[in-house]
């Protein structure tokens, strides 16, 4: 197995993150007529109104990685996890630190250390 440091690993989760996130719905949404979709508002007739852009599919090899971090995860405890998956999500340090109750730096020596040992225990396998 290739060894990771901790940037690797956060890199990593970030990635997983973003993965999971851009998956497509498990349950499609079933149309219930065959009548072509057009717009009722005179006004969205002519490309006038908001439009969504669609994320790209992941990959086969980004989804093969996110479940290798999945995996990864099941060998933290659940503060640990919960830690690890609000990095990735990117929320600031300052939320981080609110939801699990204590400073910012405490909070990103928390995230380190648990990096660091996630990357012993990898390289232990």
């Amino acid at each position: 197995m290739a060894e990771y440091s901790a940037v690797d690993l956060a890199d990593r989760f970030e990635e997983m993150v973003d993965v999971l996130n851009r998956m497509p719905p498990v349950i499609r949404k079933q149309k219930m007529v065959h009548w072509p979709d057009y717009p009722n508002d005179p006004n969205q007739a002519y490309g006038y109104n908001d439009y969504t852009i669609t994320r790209i599919k992941p990959s086969g090899e980004q989804i093969d990685r996110a479940d290798e971090c999945m995996y990864w995860l099941l060998k933290l405890d659940k503060e640990q996890k919960e830690l690890i998956w609000a990095r990735a999500s990117k929320f600031s340090w300052r939320k981080i630190a609110m939801f699990m109750g204590c400073n910012k730096d405490t909070a990103k020596l928390r995230w380190t250390v648990v990096l660091l040992e996630l990357a012993e225990k990898l390289k232990d396998e």
